[in-house]
């Protein structure tokens, strides 16, 4: 069994003068693992966050990091065991990138602040381990957001925590970049043997990469597990349930909500046949199955090859290309 540098018990999260967000938790973050905090917006996750890092009070029970309490470690102390990356903007000045990262290392040098060969080192890790090398001499005032945030991570990862906190660090990546950073946060929790905790929206990638999930949901409940157990106990759903969305447990994604309009029966290899039906289902077509009665029937052209073909009411209309079936389409649907 890992163990559990970071636990709380009987832990109540909010803001002060306001009843509590999340709460009581008794919660523990293991070493070498990545846990991921899902919810939809305005579940706590971010008050959470803030409280397990100490940045916000806890409303009523208790934070320990390695069997101290939270609020005894001194600065020192808790910045060599905790590294933490919130949504706030930073004000840094006309720091380089290869300064802020470097700024990292503070908790572990002398009172002067000098950076050993070792401490550089750590330094030129981290800018490489985040994909911020390009970026090392460049002022952070040009930065994007998301070089930005790729930025504070390097930071973070130079301090050389115990336990890594992250509040939805790949918000203004793209999807190359946000899959290079959370298969980055797995390696490095398994690698290192630390505690990786982050927040995110990205639910494809939090389910396939993390070893835990975090759920909080708008009725404030709260669900920890592996995820594949979240979602076979149906928790995943019913979180993120709503009038036009459904979590398809069968295929580990979100569908939108079965159209009601004409029905539409496809034929094709099994690939063009998935991306076809999604189609139709943007047009708001019910897909049924070829042996049914259907409005619309598509299929490719003779022997498999180009162009597309709708039949409708025994007439044949050829379309080039998707595109040009689509508008076909949407001239039927208007008759």
């Amino acid at each position: 069994m890992m163990a559990a540098p970071l636990i709380s018990s009987e832990l109540h999260v909010g803001y002060p003068l306001r009843p509590s967000v999340l709460g009581p938790l008794d919660l523990s973050l293991k070493a070498g693992r990545l846990t991921c905090l899902l919810g939809p917006n305005g579940t706590g996750k971010t008050t959470l966050l803030r409280t397990l890092s100490g940045v916000l009070p806890a409303r009523g029970g208790r934070v320990a990091i390695e069997g101290t309490e939270l609020s005894e470690l001194s600065p020192r102390r808790r910045a060599q065991l905790l590294a933490v990356v919130l949504t706030d903007r930073v004000t840094v000045g006309m720091l380089d990138v290869r300064t802020l990262v470097s700024l990292g290392r503070q908790p572990h040098t002398d009172w002067r602040g000098r950076l050993s060969a070792a401490d550089s080192r750590v330094v030129d890790d981290a800018i490489s381990a985040a994909g911020v090398d390009d970026l090392a001499e460049r002022n952070i005032a040009e930065l994007s957001d998301g070089e930005r945030q790729r930025v504070m991570l390097a930071r973070a990862l130079a301090q050389e925590p115990r336990l890594l906190i992250l509040d939805e660090i790949t918000a203004f990546l793209d999807l190359p970049h946000r899959l290079h950073v959370m298969r980055l946060l797995r390696d490095l929790a398994r690698r290192r043997g630390i505690s990786v905790l982050v927040s995110t929206h990205d639910l494809d990638l939090a389910l396939r990469l993390a070893d835990e999930v975090w759920l909080a949901s708008s009725r404030g409940d709260f669900h920890q597990g592996a995820p594949e157990e979240l979602v076979l106990q149906g928790d995943f759903g019913r979180v993120f349930a709503s009038e036009a969305l459904r979590f398809d447990a069968a295929q580990g994604t979100f569908r939108v909500d079965r159209p009601s309009g004409p029905r539409a029966a496809v034929e094709g290899d099994d690939l063009t046949a998935k991306w076809l039906r999604r189609a139709l289902e943007r047009l708001g077509y019910q897909d049924v199955d070829w042996t049914s009665d259907a409005d619309v029937r598509i299929a490719r052209g003779a022997n498999g090859a180009e162009p597309y073909q709708i039949q409708q009411g025994g007439r044949l209309r050829d379309c080039p290309d998707i595109a040009g079936l689509l508008e076909t389409l949407r001239q039927l649907h208007g008759e």
